[in-house]
């Protein structure tokens, strides 16, 4: 039997969209991340630090990780050396990940889990889980708002499907004309921005794609490819951005994230990000199905309600599924016991105490423990409150 871990959260500075919803959630008080705008915090990946500590209260401070490498997150000072998930998966893969997450994801932790305060993204698509492609790799994700959000899902039906693409061809084309003179020095970057912001404002992209208004634990599943997604922007009705509990496999961007408009983003040195207009259209999904918001809506299916627990399953797709457990009381029963798989969970609100046969854990608001699959059966109580929703992650 291998007894829980604490997960050591990588916190992800984005100073052009990130903000202040994880550090007040996880009340981080170290003044030298409290004052940085966060745009993620990477609670499960290939290279999550775990801890023995026995209350998130006490983690050790952390140094902020960058969006292309969180593993550069390290402790600042601690005198508990952390074990990686790597460490335990190499040491015995069975127990750790279970034979059932073994059997799906090999002997790795295949599944990233990001907390994630954002206020545009471009629009993009993943390909299709099957689909051959020498360029591009599935990611299947999944998103769980924790507040209100804007998104773009699907193109709209009747969208005029070459339109569209010239469009974006034309915004392309002329991003990387005022990028070049930029770099050149022809052309101020502030008036730069400007001059691109016009360009897309008189061929509005926005008319061919569904623009929608996602209500507070409302989840959206995309695990099944090939359907435009993006984050938008709305300062009265989500102020706070997009706040998503994201679940997906854990794959590279630069591999899987195939872009159509990237929203006028110039960088500060005047470079524009390449994007791959002719793939979008080639793998975009154009069936009716897959571009109907409501076909990736998910509501949150009630598997248990009673003294103890209510039980929901938010989303469950063939490679991570998530449930959502509100205790009431202690909690012991087939939902708090692995079988054949891992279990992460990540206390959304309030703090529970967690038990195993010889261990007890005190996990708090924002924080979130691995439980290996040999742990067996363990008991979740709320801690010091009433009722603590908590998001269980497994295979």
């Amino acid at each position: 039997m291998i007894n829980p871990y604490i997960v050591i959260p990588n916190l992800i500075e984005q100073p052009t969209w990130g903000g202040d919803y994880i550090i007040r959630t996880k009340k981080i008080t170290n003044p030298s991340i409290a004052q940085k705008r966060i745009g993620q915090s990477y609670e499960l990946y290939h290279k999550t630090n775990l801890s023995i500590k026995h209350s998130t209260e006490h983690l050790p401070s952390l140094e902020l990780g960058s969006s292309a490498d969180p593993s550069r997150a390290k402790l600042l000072s601690t005198n508990d050396k952390p074990m990686s998930i790597n460490q335990l998966i190499k040491k015995d893969a069975q127990a750790t990940l279970g034979s059932k997450a073994l059997k799906v994801h090999g002997k790795k932790m295949n599944i990233l889990i990001k907390f994630t305060q954002a206020k545009g993204n471009s629009y993009q698509i993943h390909i299709k889980r099957g689909v051959k492609s020498s360029t591009w790799e599935a990611k299947p994700e999944s998103w769980y708002y924790f507040e209100p959000g804007v998104v773009t899902l699907g193109v709209k039906q009747g969208a005029d499907w070459r339109k569209y693409g010239q469009i974006c061809k034309l915004i392309n084309r002329k991003a990387i004309e005022i990028s070049r003179k930029i770099r050149l020095g022809r052309l101020e970057l502030t008036q730069g921005k400007n001059d691109l912001r016009q360009i897309i404002k008189s061929h509005n992209p926005e008319q061919f794609v569904n623009v929608l208004k996602i209500k507070k634990d409302q989840a959206i599943d995309l695990s099944s490819g090939g359907v435009q997604h993006s984050w938008e922007e709305n300062h009265h009705y989500a102020p706070n951005g997009n706040i998503v509990y994201e679940v997906q496999l854990n794959v590279f961007d630069p591999v899987s994230t195939i872009r159509s408009f990237d929203k006028g983003k110039i960088k500060d040195d005047g470079s524009v990000r390449e994007i791959h207009i002719d793939d979008y259209f080639k793998f975009i999904d154009r069936g009716k199905k897959a571009n109907e918001p409501n076909t990736h809506f998910r509501s949150g299916r009630i598997l248990m309600s009673s003294s103890q627990a209510l039980v929901k399953q938010i989303f469950k797709t063939p490679d991570y599924s998530l449930q959502e457990i509100t205790v009431s009381k202690a909690t012991r029963n087939n939902y708090t016991t692995p079988k054949g798989t891992f279990h992460h969970l990540f206390v959304r609100k309030g703090s529970i105490d967690l038990r195993t046969v010889n261990q007890t854990w005190v996990i708090t608001n924002g924080y979130a423990i691995f439980i290996p699959a040999s742990t067996g059966s363990y008991t979740i109580t709320p801690h010091k409150v009433n009722t603590a929703p908590v998001l269980k992650t497994f295979v």
